[in-house]
């Protein structure tokens, strides 16, 4: 076990070694200010391996995952047969919800697209504090391998700031759910890629995730995923901070800030 986390940190290593490596500042910070969102970006073009970076310390810095979390989420719900696939229901219990459009009956794929968080806290109950160490361990999820504990309230860990990934590590999950080398069965992996968000921009298809926590005072966001265009694949993690009060309409400024980097780097149309 020893030698494999050596093995894993030599290679992390070399992403950032010479030709890996570029950064790119000044475009982005523009364009981060154009949205009125301040945070970090990591993008990675695979085929030349070669990375994108605004704000290189912050993407390294770990976060709550928020509700990003529900990318390995979903693939242990159906690794451990607790969802079978993607129309599975979760039924509407007549708790009235956070958000409206959580107030009903909804498949698994709308419960991912919808970022339903009542219908994950069911899953993470239903897998158990035991269970779900190991699979973050598996999966060598952000801080996961390093801590000994997940609370044994199963259902807030991804939301109150016990696990932490950071944006570097986001894009090694994306990596193995792409290339589907992440420890789960093929068959899963597919059905996970079929219900994250999906656009299409020409000749370019994105699929992403969504996260949104409040903690310290501070509301922290994500997007992550990855593109793919013309069968080569792009992998991108955006986050972002906004102090207490602020407009909640900025949470879909990280979807327009995203796409103009992405047209940026052109990657998009």
């Amino acid at each position: 076990m020893k030698n494999k986390y050596i093995l894993y940190i030599v290679l992390f290593a070399l992403c950032f070694s010479g030709k890996a490596f570029a950064s790119s500042n000044g475009p982005i910070d523009s364009l981060f200010r154009l949205h009125g969102l301040r945070g970090s970006y990591l993008f990675l073009d695979h085929e030349h391996s070669k990375f994108t970076i605004y704000n290189n310390a912050r993407c390294k810095k770990r976060f709550s995952p928020a509700s990003t979390f529900k990318i390995p989420l979903a693939l242990i719900a159906l690794e451990s047969g607790i969802i079978k696939d993607s129309s599975y229901i979760f039924p509407y219990d007549s708790v009235p919800r956070r958000m409206d459009i959580w107030n009903r009956d909804l498949t698994f794929a709308e419960a991912m697209q919808l970022s339903c968080v009542p219908c994950f806290q069911q899953i993470a109950r239903e897998v158990g504090v035991d269970k779900m160490r190991l699979w973050l361990r598996k999966f060598n999820y952000g801080n996961a391998p390093e801590d000994t504990l997940i609370p044994s309230t199963p259902d807030q860990f991804w939301l109150d700031g016990t696990l932490k990934i950071s944006q570097f590590e986001q894009i090694e999950i994306l990596k193995k759910v792409y290339f589907t080398t992440i420890s789960a069965k093929k068959k899963n992996i597919d059905i996970l890629k079929s219900i994250m968000t999906t656009e299409v921009f020409g000749n370019a298809t994105m699929k992403s995730k969504t996260g949104t926590v409040m903690l310290d005072n501070k509301l922290y966001g994500w997007l992550v995923g990855y593109v793919e265009k013309d069968g080569k694949p792009y992998f991108f993690a955006l986050q972002f901070e906004r102090r207490l009060p602020c407009d909640e309409n900025l949470m879909d400024e990280r979807k327009a800030l995203n796409r103009d980097i992405l047209r940026y780097l052109k990657i998009i149309e």
